[in-house]
């Protein structure tokens, strides 16, 4: 027998045996990074928190510098004007840390009110997403900053 035949005969099966490993080891791979784009993650928080941050935005108190957080209370009726956002529905509530409502404020009220009571109805393919949630923040009344709570209500549009 040839020397290249039988150095061949031996070296086969490691390449076979190398080939099974390398094989199993991309299947194994593809199935893990398969797993994790087929995972469906919960965005409403976040997309929550970047709206939350655009209204401060909006109500930011301005004397001679901006105050973001600090939210001034003349501006809270007039946000249309600012924050044009389509496909979300929103209601804010301020009110003073003894409870007192300071202001009330819907995007749309009648479509929040016609929407919001769909929050607790679980469907499978449903249209809207609700977010809600309190934020303490700093008010501007009357040339005085004071503690307020901004509690949000979110219906953002499933796109």
């Amino acid at each position: 027998m040839n020397k290249k035949a039988a150095f061949l005969s031996m070296e086969l099966p490691v390449w076979f045996f190398n080939l099974f490993v390398l094989i199993v080891i991309v299947v194994i791979f593809a199935i893990v990074v398969s797993s994790f784009l087929a995972r469906e993650v919960d965005t409403s928080k976040y997309e929550s928190l970047l709206i939350l941050n655009n209204i401060h935005s909006c109500l930011s108190y301005t004397d001679e510098r901006t105050d973001f957080g600090v939210i001034d209370i003349n501006k809270f009726t007039n946000l249309n004007s600012c924050l044009n956002i389509k496909d979300i529905q929103y209601n804010l509530i301020l009110e003073d840390l003894d409870g007192n409502n300071l202001g009330n404020f819907y995007s749309d009220k009648t479509q929040f009110e016609l929407n919001w009571p769909l929050r607790d109805v679980n469907l499978e393919n449903q249209e809207y997403r609700f977010s809600s949630g309190k934020d303490y923040t700093i008010i501007n009344k009357e040339g005085k900053n004071q503690g307020a709570i901004l509690t949000y209500n979110f219906i953002i549009k499933n796109v």
